[in-house]
């Protein structure tokens, strides 16, 4: 019986999201005439963020492949590896790994590693993505 209570309490600590470890923002956006989703995913430690990537999808994959193929081009350029952009490319896919350090190169903000969760959430919703 004991073993069928713990199971119980187990199952609903997992069905109510007590304990996740990380926040998931989504959204689209039309970008010259092609639909975009993101999907931006923070993994969070103590409640602060520790790291974060970022997806992108394409409509179509050349749009993907035309999108991967500047980054590479920049990722060629550049000889430090500390100021590369770690992006995968599959399909119509394009992943960030250090999104953050896309982001600080983009506008030159602090960084978001060390951020609250609510913080995170807010500054989400300010670039018009909905986040749980």
């Amino acid at each position: 019986m004991r073993k069928y209570i713990l199971l119980l309490f187990v199952g609903l600590f997992l069905l109510s999201g007590c304990g996740n470890k990380e926040v998931v923002c989504t959204g689209e956006e039309d970008l010259e005439g092609e639909n975009v989703k993101a999907e931006i995913v923070a993994k969070l430690e103590d409640d602060k963020v520790d790291s974060v990537s970022a997806t992108m999808t394409f409509d179509s994959e050349d749009s993907a492949n035309q999108m991967c193929s500047i980054f590479d081009l920049y990722n060629s350029s550049i000889e430090n590896d500390d100021y590369k952009i770690d992006v995968s490319c599959d399909g119509t896919k394009m992943t960030f790994n250090n999104y953050t350090e896309l982001l600080s190169l983009e506008d030159d903000s602090d960084s978001i590693i060390g951020m609250s969760r609510d913080d995170f959430i807010q500054a989400m919703e300010e670039d018009e993505l909905s986040c749980k």
